[in-house]
């Protein structure tokens, strides 16, 4: 039997680089938002509180809350301030899997705000787990958006399996030149040393010509 349409089309490791308050954050919500709407199952990790405040988020101090508030606002972004991001995403892989054993098929994003405050992308390991899953995403219908400040400080392997990167100021030449070896062109890093906040570049690490 084929796959559901949306569980093969489901497939999304948005990577989020830029330096503290560039707006990072703000952009990896409002894409998580977007994503809901499709709709999909929305969860965050934020220990320390730094995605700004929006109604469409909904913050947990454990796992509990968090599932009482998901059965009560499943279109909302529920938000875990608990130690490890592995654990989220381990939740929403769950989440994804009852949805698609009860035939329903809705998928789940996780957000990840600040990456190395996930165990298994520290920039010199990666997790089995973590890196199974992202090599199998899409069989598990969910998708991942995770913000890091520098290139240099994820590991190799979630810039060279994302599907985008979204680039705001970065001025750090390790986290260019590692940005540079998966493809992305040294003119346009010249151009993300200078940006605004708020301001940023797509890079599609699919389709590498079409980077702005």
């Amino acid at each position: 039997m084929s796959e559901p349409k949306r569980q093969r089309d489901w497939n999304h490791l948005i990577v989020v680089l830029g330096q503290p308050g560039t707006g990072k954050s703000t952009y990896a919500l409002k894409r998580a938002k977007a994503l809901c709407k499709s709709p999909a199952y929305g969860l965050a990790h934020d220990p320390g509180w730094r995605l700004p405040d929006d109604d469409m988020l909904v913050r947990h101090p454990n796992f509990d809350s968090a599932s009482q508030g998901l059965a009560q606002r499943p279109g909302a972004i529920h938000s875990l301030s608990v130690s490890d991001g592995e654990a989220v995403l381990s939740w929403g892989i769950d989440i994804a899997k009852a949805s698609m054993e009860a035939g329903a098929n809705c998928p789940v994003i996780v957000l990840l705000d600040e990456g190395v405050s996930t165990s298994g992308l520290n920039p010199y390991r990666m997790s089995p787990n973590l890196r199974d899953f992202i090599a199998t995403r899409r069989h598990h219908n969910v998708g991942m958006i995770v913000t890091i400040q520098s290139p240099a400080m994820g590991h190799y392997q979630l810039l060279g399996l994302s599907t985008e990167i979204v680039m705001f100021r970065l001025i750090d030449e390790k986290g260019l030149k590692r940005l540079e070896s998966i493809g992305v062109p040294r003119n346009t890093l010249d151009r993300v040393r200078k940006l605004p906040d708020y301001q940023n570049i797509l890079f599609n690490s699919q389709k590498p010509g079409l980077t702005p």
